[in-house]
């Protein structure tokens, strides 16, 4: 018969905690994100660092769908951020930006699929 294959981590506050805030923020939350932004996502660009040479190149690579083009600015902004790209790091400058919680809390509500996996 064979035996599933489960990871049981008995983990604290703390240990959450830090998960937390090390995890890298996944395409699929960007996504949500993308999906949340309206017309703000230019001004949430510039506040994020990007130029408006960024911003064109942005809308030019994607014309004509603006949630592909806030996708791509936030996933080279992931890029860019490396280590630093987490879901904490990306809510507090969608914070600071004044972005809608809706946008900010849509990170909160991706949950990665838990796979088992069976030995035998």
């Amino acid at each position: 018969m064979p035996t599933l294959a489960r990871i049981v981590v008995g983990a604290g506050l703390g240990a959450i905690a830090a998960y937390f805030y090390s995890t890298k923020v996944f395409v699929q939350q960007l996504l949500r994100v993308a999906q949340k932004l309206g017309s703000e996502w230019e001004s949430l660009a510039i506040h994020m660092g990007f130029t408006q040479a960024d911003v064109h190149k942005f809308k030019c690579d994607h014309p004509y769908n603006t949630e592909q083009q806030i996708l791509a600015m936030l996933t080279a902004w992931r890029d860019r951020e490396g280590r630093n790209a987490t879901r904490h790091n990306l809510q507090l400058v969608l914070r600071e930006a004044g972005v809608d919680y809706d946008a900010i809390s849509s990170l909160d509500d991706y949950r990665p699929r838990i796979v088992e996996i069976e030995e035998g």
